[in-house]
C-alpha cells in the first residue's frame, strides 16, 4: 500500500469528484482512478461505488476513511515538523577577516551546505575591528593584540609562523638552513598592507631581530605579494600555513632562524549574545582546529 494513494483516497473521499479531486492533487483523473484502483486491490476492498450519478464511498470506505485520514494527518505533521527541522539547522553567520580562511569555508560549507556565510576580507585590522564594533557582522578572525584583547572577548583560532618566502630562482631558495634576517639588508622586501595587524608583526619582528627591510612595493595582501615573490620582484615574511594553503608556484618558503608565532583569535562583542548561526560556525570551528 502506498503512502501516496493513501492521501488521494482520503482527497477523493472528501469531495467524491474524481475532477475536483484530481485537481486538488495535482495529477490527471486518470491517474487517480488507476492509484484508487490500485489501492483497493491491495486492501482486497472496494472503497467506491461508481456509477452515473458520481462517486459514493462504499462501507469499506467507510471504515477505512478515519485511519486514511490519520495517516494523511500524521504525514502532513511530519513535513511541517521536518521543514521547521531544516531551516533550524541551516540559517547565516556574518564575520569579517584579515585572514586567508577560505580552507575552514570550503570545509564549513561542506558539513553545512544549506547555511549562508557572509564574509568581510579585508587585511585592514582596523576595519575589521571597525565593523565587528558597528555589528556589521558577528565574528572576526583577526590578530591577536593587547588593545584587541581588551576590546572584545575571543576564542583561540590557530597560531602561524613567519616564514620567508622568496623566488625559486633566488639563490636565497637554495641555502641549506633557517634564515637570519639580519643577514638580509641588502634585499628588497614585498610589504603587506600598513593597515593591517600583519605588517606591524613583520616589522616588529623584523627590528628585534637587526632589520630595517628596504621595501620595494607595499600595500599588498599575502596573495598578491607571493605573485610578486613568483615573479622575481622582491622576497617577503608571510605566515607559513596561509602560503602553504596558497601553493604559489615558483615560490620557496624557508624557515627564520628564530621562529616568530603569529596568534590568531576568533573575536566578538561583549556585549551581544551569540545567534545560532554564530553558534553553530564556533562549534564548527573548535572542532576543526583539533582535526
Amino acid at each position: 500500500m502506498e503512502l501516496e494513494h493513501v492521501i488521494e483516497f482520503v482527497a477523493l473521499a472528501d469531495t467524491l469528484n474524481y475532477h475536483k479531486a484530481a485537481d486538488k492533487l495535482f495529477i490527471s483523473q486518470s491517474s487517480l482512478s488507476k492509484h484508487i484502483k490500485t489501492l483497493e486491490r491491495d486492501l482486497g476492498v472496494p472503497l467506491f461505488d461508481r456509477n452515473v450519478g458520481g462517486v459514493m464511498a462504499t462501507e469499506f470506505g467507510k471504515l477505512f476513511y478515519p485511519y486514511a485520514k490519520k495517516i494523511a494527518q500524521l504525514y502532513s505533521d511530519y513535513q511541517t515538523d521536518a521543514e521547521l527541522k531544516l531551516h533550524s539547522l541551516s540559517g547565516s553567520v556574518s564575520l569579517g577577516t584579515e585572514y586567508d580562511i577560505s580552507r575552514l569555508l570550503c570545509a564549513f560549507k561542506t558539513e553545512n551546505p544549506d547555511f549562508v556565510v557572509k564574509v568581510f576580507d579585508n587585511p585592514a585590522s582596523k576595519l575589521v575591528k571597525r565593523g565587528l564594533r558597528l555589528g556589521e557582522f558577528e565574528l572576526a578572525v583577526m590578530h591577536e593584540d593587547t588593545e584587541t584583547n581588551n576590546e572584545f572577548n575571543s576564542i583561540p583560532f590557530c597560531t602561524e609562523e613567519l616564514v620567508l618566502a622568496v623566488s625559486s630562482r633566488d639563490s636565497l631558495a637554495r641555502q641549506e638552513g633557517p634564515i637570519t634576517l639580519a643577514s638580509l639588508k641588502e634585499k628588497h622586501f614585498i610589504l603587506p598592507s600598513e593597515q593591517g595587524m600583519l605588517y606591524q608583526i613583520i616589522k616588529r619582528c623584523c627590528r628585534e631581530r637587526g632589520l630595517n627591510p628596504v621595501s620595494v612595493c607595499s600595500g599588498l595582501s599575502v596573495g598578491r605579494i607571493l605573485d610578486l615573490v613568483s615573479a622575481g620582484v622582491g622576497i617577503a615574511l608571510v605566515p607559513k600555513l596561509d602560503a602553504q594553503l596558497r601553493d604559489t608556484p615558483n615560490v620557496t618558503l624557508l624557515e627564520l632562524n628564530q621562529g616568530y608565532p603569529i596568534k590568531l583569535n576568533l573575536y566578538f562583542r561583549k556585549d551581544v549574545e551569540f545567534s545560532p548561526g554564530a553558534m553553530r560556525f564556533i562549534s564548527f570551528m573548535q572542532k576543526y582546529r583539533q582535526q
